[in-house]
């Protein structure tokens, strides 16, 4: 019988772990982890801009489906704003003159006193949806024109504004993770990645 219990005893013991074994185990634990913190965080950049790129193809649809619904200019307008900080802000403009600033905030970006002039602002510029992107989220939105229009009947974009350039806008969320939006004569908006962009699965920008 005692010869049993030991044998027994023996067998728990040879299941535990020595401190060394532990110590081990930790320090593997922590080169790994060491080794996975660059990528993960290269992971979640790349997401970001992924996400703030397609958010930016849906406003530019959105954009195309006002104006042909309410049957009347709509704009989306951007400002880029000290460091990182930009933003858009997607409403109707029945004439380019008219301006919304999104650096208002959300809910204020048509505001009156983006406009002093103007009587009826408040019929005439209707604030549809307010996007920005802080420089805390290190993702910057950079159009290359202040503003993209679509017009009524077709939702085409606004041929004024072809004098200057054509439209396109770049996310970027630094060390080459961008991506690039662009939108076509009718007014269709896709992505594409940069030359030297390190983000894969997209054509590259001609």
């Amino acid at each position: 019988m005692l010869g049993q219990v030991t044998m027994s005893f023996t067998k728990v013991r040879g299941r535990g772990f020595t401190l060394i074994e532990a110590l081990v185990t930790l320090a593997i634990v922590a080169v790994l982890t060491m080794i996975a913190i660059p990528s993960l965080t290269n992971w979640i950049a790349v997401q970001r801009v992924k996400a703030v790129a397609a958010e930016l193809v849906t406003d530019l649809r959105f954009a195309k489906g006002e104006a042909i619904k309410r049957n009347q200019r709509v704009a989306i307008e951007f400002m880029n704003v000290a460091g990182n900080q930009s933003c858009y802000s997607v409403h109707t403009a029945p004439v380019a003159a008219l301006s919304c600033s999104c650096t208002q905030g959300e809910g204020f970006s048509c505001d009156q006193d983006n406009n002093p002039a103007l009587p009826n602002f408040s019929t005439l510029l209707v604030e549809l949806k307010t996007v920005s992107s802080p420089a805390t989220s290190n993702i910057s939105i950079r159009s290359s024109r202040p503003v993209e229009a679509f017009l009524a009947p077709n939702g085409f974009p606004d041929p004024a504004l072809l004098g200057l350039g054509a439209f396109q806008a770049e996310v970027d969320g630094g060390d080459q993770r961008k991506l690039r939006v662009t939108s076509n004569a009718a007014g269709r908006p896709q992505i594409c990645a940069p030359h030297g962009s390190t983000i894969v699965g997209y054509p590259e920008c001609i």
